[in-house]
């Protein structure tokens, strides 16, 4: 049998990240802005994050601006930069006025 858990119950990491979830995957913009995108996260499990980000905002067509303080959340985007063979023309565009 199931054990059925309140979303909040479980903590404000896993609150914060289905929120990202659910922000990216029902925009109302074409834009994302997310503040310390690495919060609570383990260095491990940052590349696996930014694929997640990637995959859906490339599928969605979203732009995704992240802000972090930290270096290994820069270093594990670039790790997947690198194995995806993302170009500079994918993970950047133009923005109009």
């Amino acid at each position: 049998m199931y054990e059925f858990q309140l979303l909040l119950s479980l903590g404000t990491l896993i609150e914060f990240y289905f929120k990202l979830i659910i922000c990216i995957t029902i925009p109302e913009e074409p834009i994302l802005l997310v503040d310390e995108i690495d919060s609570g996260l383990h260095f491990t499990v940052m590349t696996d994050m930014w694929k997640v980000v990637w995959e859906i905002a490339k599928k969605l067509n979203i732009q995704v601006f992240a802000t972090t303080h930290s270096w290994d959340c820069w270093q594990s985007l670039g790790e997947l930069i690198t194995e995806e063979k993302i170009t500079d023309n994918e993970i950047t565009r133009p923005i109009q006025f």
